[in-house]
């Protein structure tokens, strides 16, 4: 159990210790001999509410793992009995998120927390007993939700990073840092989010299709980091590998947009206007207007296909 600074408390950060909390009735205790300082069994139960028999096993449990501690033997022949206490004050459990057997430790203690304070509450929620209004009110309820605004996140002392980061940059400063996560800011000191440990080490969902190139080097940053699902092209192939099989399609033609008409036409679907315009400007440019020595029959013959696909002269469009 590491110790907290001077003042503050000692912190729960075995797992064990954590598990032994799962207990309601050994929060109880923790909670009662943390507020009203040492005491015996028999004093724990008086102030519970409880027969001493039943809190001898959560008292052991809890000094089997060190929540709570001898302070000597009160009184003497047949009253004699042990006096217990808390190690610090105050304990804090310590969050580890990056720890499965942490997260799921605390998430079952803060479980039962919620259990308990349901149970009071019903205990209290009666005819007779509870005062709902007016100055002698005794029985509330409340949620309440903690807001922190951008300079409240800006100030805080983790690593930043920017939108445009690359996630294997973002991954080796958290390398480097104890910090849980980095904030995500914008130009504008703005914060976009907050990216932790584990949503780092999830796959990305992006995926890309390459279009008019087939190397990496010729990508979009930190394409090697993601999963490629097709290819179109028409250039020579180059250095490049994949995971896994994918779909690529490499024509000998003049244009990559020769490549995706041809694409259209064996799905029998004619583009519309705007995307057959588009196709006959990347064709006309990469051919140079069918003048380049690597303009093919097929590109001719689609041209003619994209005039009429996107009511366009290709020679006046040509030239524009």
């Amino acid at each position: 159990m590491r110790t907290a600074a001077s003042g503050r408390g000692l912190w729960i950060e075995r797992v064990e210790q954590v598990r032994v909390l799962e207990s309601t009735v050994c929060q109880e205790i923790v909670d009662l001999v943390g507020a009203a300082g040492p005491c015996s069994v028999r004093e724990m139960a008086g102030l519970m509410g409880r027969r001493p028999d039943s809190l001898y096993y959560h008292v052991r449990k809890l000094s089997a793992v060190g929540l709570l501690v001898s302070r000597g033997i009160r009184g003497s022949g047949r009253r004699a009995e042990a006096v217990y206490d808390i190690p610090g004050r105050p304990l804090r459990i310590a969050y580890e998120p990056s720890d499965p057997e942490n997260v799921r430790a605390v998430s079952r203690v803060v479980a039962s927390m919620l259990r308990s304070a349901n149970r009071d509450f019903l205990g209290g929620f009666r005819p007779n007993l509870s005062v709902v209004e007016g100055d002698a009110r005794n029985l509330w309820s409340a949620r309440m939700k903690g807001w922190l605004g951008d300079d409240d996140l800006a100030d805080a002392d983790v690593p930043r990073a920017h939108p445009d980061d690359r996630l294997d940059e973002i991954r080796k400063v958290l390398m480097r840092s104890t910090s849980p996560g980095v904030l995500v800011i914008d130009d504008n000191g703005r914060v976009c989010g907050v990216g932790t440990k584990s949503n780092l080490i999830r796959p990305s969902p992006l995926k890309l299709i390459l279009v008019d190139h087939n190397e990496l080097t010729q990508a979009v940053p930190g394409a090697d980091q993601v999963e490629i699902l097709e290819i179109i092209d028409h250039h020579r192939l180059g250095n490049f590998h994949t995971e896994r099989p994918i779909r690529f399609i490499n024509q000998p033609l003049g244009s990559t947009c020769s490549v995706v008409a041809t694409l259209y036409r064996q799905a029998g679907i004619d583009p519309e206007p705007k995307i057959a315009s588009l196709m006959l400007a990347g064709l006309l440019s990469d051919t140079l207007l069918l003048k380049s020595p690597t303009t093919t029959d097929t590109d001719r013959q689609l041209l003619i296909w994209l005039e009429q696909c996107s009511e366009l002269d290709a020679s006046a469009f040509g030239r524009q």
